[in-house]
This record gives C-alpha cells, sequence and structure tokens, in this order.
C-alpha cells in the first residue's frame, strides 16, 4: 500500500488485500480455538506438516523479490494466492472446521479474496498500465 499511495485507488485495493488476510489469520486462530486438547496434540498429516512447515521457512522477501512496479506487485500477488498458502489454508479450513456452514463461509472468504484480484485485472488497465505506475 505504501509503495503505492500516490494512486488512491490502488491503495484501496491493497487495504481490501490486507484486511482478507487479516480475516484469515483469525479464521485460523477461530479454528485453533475450536479444537480439543487431544486434536491438538494427536498425529498430524504429515504431508500438511511438511507444506507448512516449508511455507513457514519462506520470508516474504525471498518470494516477491523487488517490487518497482505496479505490475510487479499485482503479479507478486497472483502467484502467492496460487501458492501452496492458499491451498495449506484450504485443506486446513476443510479438515477442522466440523459444521458445514462455517466451513463454506470461510472457503467464500477465500474465493472473495480471489475475487479480487480478478477484478483488479479486469478493472485496473493491462500489464503495460500497471508498468507504468512507479512503486514509490
Amino acid at each position: 500500500m505504501k509503495k503505492f499511495a500516490h494512486v488512491p485507488e490502488i491503495v484501496e485495493f491493497w487495504g481490501s488485500m490486507v484486511e482478507d488476510e487479516s480475516k484469515h489469520a483469525k479464521n485460523l486462530e477461530e479454528v485453533y480455538d475450536t479444537l480439543t486438547d487431544v486434536e491438538r496434540s494427536g498425529p498430524a498429516d504429515s504431508h500438511l506438516i511438511r507444506e507448512l512447515r516449508g511455507i513457514l521457512a519462506l520470508r516474504l522477501e525471498d518470494v516477491t523479490g523487488p517490487v518497482k512496479t505496479l505490475d510487479d506487485a499485482f503479479n507478486i500477488a497472483n502467484e502467492l494466492e496460487d501458492s501452496e498458502v492458499n491451498a495449506a489454508f484450504r485443506t486446513l479450513m476443510k479438515k477442522f472446521i466440523p459444521k458445514e456452514k462455517q466451513r463454506r463461509a470461510l472457503l467464500e472468504t477465500v474465493e472473495v479474496h480471489l475475487a479480487r484480484l480478478t477484478y483488479f485485472s479486469e478493472n485496473y488497465g493491462d500489464s503495460a498500465w500497471r508498468k507504468s505506475i512507479k512503486a514509490k
């Protein structure tokens, strides 16, 4: 957001993405709080654990690289949304949320988040335009 503060509609877009990420973190905390001590200390899916450990080892700078233009930021956001991070989030939601309604609501938050990227792509210019917006 700070890198594109000179373009108000872009700041609004990134702000909504940040809000979504905060909701995702809150969702995971809520799921964790519903688990029993037995569920928290029981055996975990080894494949999921490997994925999550790999994600936790990532540093954002290593994944993103430099952000010089709006197009860089947009492409990075798309890559991160398509990464194992969201796959792991979906897996956790499906596995640990017992009520179908809750599960559906949480997964919809992810879909809304992805829809924002699609909306951005369709409404804020093409790659050439995004490359013309320099990060500050």
